[in-house]
């Protein structure tokens, strides 16, 4: 039975349209159920009023099957962060080409260990920066583009004024990247600890600090009784203004702090923030058991280059945001019509017609 069912599964993954059918069949009822929460929590401003995000975030369906919160569709990791929608948008494209978008990798892995098995369906995939290109041309059959950061695809949520308005008011500004879970694996975060710890990292000179907060941890974590502390977050990783918001937070800020390694860090150096990455032995030792060596190795490395105490070597430091983000990668308008397009009729010619 399990040999048939592998068999299957490879079948669905070969023919997308085949694939996308199954998994409306099969989740139609989660999906409408998603949808129509998506659409709720999405009228929430996670930033301005993040005590009512956090409180809707507590009638979030519950998953039918052991995977991170997806809408079930054969693109269903374009659904993730608003990335496909966004990027779609700037390149002048209907929402509904989604379904040829090549699949956006949503973010970049901890491990540097290139894992060929999480790429199954016959479509073209989109990464960032080119850190498992050589891996990928060795391992994969797939067509593999490369775009640069996905934040450079999209607008912020706050006109210029506002985003003036609430600097003046907030003053020098830190924002915290909280450690965050995910839903099949989860970081316990001490969030006094990792806010002390930025304090005595940065001195006092610093008026306001944001702490972002992932949308899954949201109902779990409590906030220390601080007025200079904001706590805000991008909002539902299934809104396609998340990484809108996500701009809009870093735009709030004049330095970054990080604790662990994060998919925004490329995004911060995009968005020419100072990055401050202090880890302690405590984070290390967390990463290495829930990941791997590799992971710590990254950490270890972004430490070393946008520590505290670190040299600044500007050199490095782009090399580094380069091989994981992209910076040389960004691409037109133009070229992202080519993509879709290219791989639109990849598509269609791989199954006749």
């Amino acid at each position: 039975m399990c040999g048939k069912m592998d068999k299957l599964k490879r079948l669905l993954h070969e023919n997308i349209y085949l694939y996308d059918f199954a998994l409306q069949r099969s989740f139609g009822q989660y999906n409408k159920s998603m949808e129509t929460f998506i659409e709720s929590i999405s009228k929430i401003d996670p930033i301005g009023d993040y005590e009512a995000f956090r409180e809707k975030m507590k009638e979030i369906p519950a998953l039918p099957y052991n995977d991170i919160y997806a809408i079930r569709r054969a693109y269903g990791e374009n659904t993730l962060y608003g990335h496909a929608y966004n990027l779609l948008e700037y390149a002048g494209l209907d929402r509904k080409d989604i379904f040829y978008t090549p699949i956006l990798e949503h973010g970049i892995p901890y491990s540097s260990q290139f894992d060929g098995t999480k790429y199954k369906l016959n479509n073209a995939y989109i990464f960032q920066g080119k850190n498992n290109s050589e891996a990928w041309e060795r391992e994969k059959k797939q067509k593999a583009y490369y775009i640069g950061p996905y934040i450079h695809y999209c607008e912020g949520i706050y006109d210029a004024k506002t985003i003036e308005s609430i600097k003046s008011k907030n003053g020098l500004t830190a924002l915290v990247f909280l450690p965050h879970s995910i839903e099949t694996n989860q970081f316990k975060v001490d969030i006094s600890r990792v806010l002390e710890e930025f304090k005595k990292a940065t001195g006092s000179d610093i008026k306001t600090i944001i702490a972002c907060v992932y949308c899954m941890d949201a109902p779990n974590i409590e906030e220390p009784s601080d007025d200079n502390i904001h706590f805000v977050s991008a909002g539902f990783k299934l809104d396609h203004n998340f990484i809108r918001r996500l701009r809009t937070i870093m735009e709030l800020a004049d330095v970054v702090y990080y604790s662990s390694f994060s998919s925004s860090i490329g995004y911060a150096y995009y968005l020419q923030k100072r990055i401050i990455c202090n880890p302690t032995e405590r984070d290390y030792e967390e990463l290495g058991k829930l990941v791997d060596v590799t992971a710590v190795e990254k950490l270890k490395t972004l430490h070393e280059l946008f520590g505290i105490d670190a040299v600044v070597d500007k050199k490095a430091q782009r090399s580094f945001i380069n091989q994981y983000w992209g910076i040389d990668e960004i691409k037109s308008p133009d070229e992202i019509r080519c993509i879709v397009d290219e791989n639109k009729r990849r598509i269609k010619r791989r199954l006749g017609f």
